[in-house]
């Protein structure tokens, strides 16, 4: 991926996501492959209420669920993706991963 793609994915990134300050979430990044469209994705992906969070951007999905120390850890629904079809069909990637590749391909 191109460092404008990332430039992207970071610049419309939900107010907040991605702050680590509390401890409380971890942020993932849902990007497609093989011609998917985002719409696709979001009527497959689970959230449950009060848990987890999502948010569609123009690039890629923004996921916030509870982090692992989080009394509400087991209760996000994410991980049922991975028993979907549409799972060959998105990559994800937490939040500072997305935001290494894009310094990395930024200094480029």
């Amino acid at each position: 991926m191109e460092a404008q793609f990332y430039q992207k994915i970071i610049e419309e990134a939900p107010e907040a996501f991605g702050d680590l300050s509390t401890g409380d979430y971890r942020y993932d990044v849902i990007f497609l492959m093989n011609n998917i469209t985002l719409g696709e994705v979001m009527q497959e992906l689970e959230v449950r209420a009060g848990v987890d969070k999502v948010w569609q951007g123009n690039y890629a999905i923004y996921y916030r669920r509870p982090d692992p120390k989080h009394e509400d850890y087991t209760k996000s629904a994410l991980s049922r993706i991975v028993k979907k079809p549409i799972y060959q069909n998105i990559t994800m990637r937490n939040w500072r991963t997305v935001s290494k590749m894009n310094e990395q391909l930024s200094s480029t």
